[in-house]
């Protein structure tokens, strides 16, 4: 599925910090696509420690 997301300058930033830390820790190349996927990621699991 293609989403299409406008972010301000500030939430781009953040998303390019991220992906650049993420491919540092995994020693490879990492998108904004990816840094997004990794927030979710952790979003969910923050919300299914919650609920335990």
């Amino acid at each position: 599925m293609e989403i299409t997301v406008t972010l301000t300058e500030k939430e781009l930033k953040f998303l390019q910090r991220m992906a650049e830390e993420l491919g540092n820790f995994r020693k490879r190349q990492e998108s904004i696509e990816g840094a997004v996927h990794e927030c979710i990621n952790m979003a969910m699991f923050d919300e299914a420690e919650e609920s335990v």
